[in-house]
């Protein structure tokens, strides 16, 4: 059995972090041809810089620790006082397929509840159906589809809701943040 740790990042961890995803994210990456020029933002071309500046806007990441090697992440952010959006959700390849995806993402979603969120939303690109279908089986649902202004590929939005009742529509769509 692996010792593991999933604890909260702290700056030194941006280095490490930035690798991890980097990582985790190149075949996605590659597999759309994805460019710094065509898509800088894609989390295959994570820096330590970018998480310096998640971190910074108060972006939490949780970082999974094996046997004391970060090898994963996943990093919640708060757009508002009731949503959440979950970031950088990566796994090296060593270590897929033994349920810390799903840890992970569990603890972004403790997290977010501890700050009341009532909806946690993941963007996907839309292609991705293995990945959008374990997200649904984490208890998302898919909200929409749609061609993103500047990114070479559609994106799905998921959702979480932790409203008490499905008729609560009080939270912002994605619209509004836009």
């Amino acid at each position: 059995m692996l010792d593991f740790v999933i604890r909260e990042a702290v700056p030194k961890d941006a280095a490490a972090l930035a690798v991890v995803v980097r990582t985790a994210y190149r075949a996605l990456g590659e597999r759309f041809g994805l460019t710094p020029e065509n898509c800088p933002t894609h989390p295959s071309f994570c820096t330590q810089k970018s998480i310096e500046d998640d971190m910074a806007r108060h972006v939490r990441y949780f970082v999974l620790e094996v046997d004391k090697r970060v090898c994963g992440c996943a990093g919640v952010e708060r757009v508002s006082s009731e949503l959440f959006f979950l970031t950088k959700v990566g796994v090296l390849p060593g270590y897929r397929r033994r349920g810390f995806g799903t840890l992970l993402i569990e603890r972004a979603l403790e997290e977010a509840q501890t700050f009341n969120a009532l909806v946690v939303r993941v963007a996907l690109v839309a292609d991705q159906a293995a990945t959008i279908r374990w997200y649904k089986k984490t208890g998302f649902i898919e909200m929409k589809t749609e061609r993103e202004p500047n990114a070479p590929f559609a994106v799905t939005y998921l959702e979480k809701s932790f409203r008490e009742s499905p008729a609560d529509e009080s939270v912002e769509t994605a619209e509004s943040i836009e």
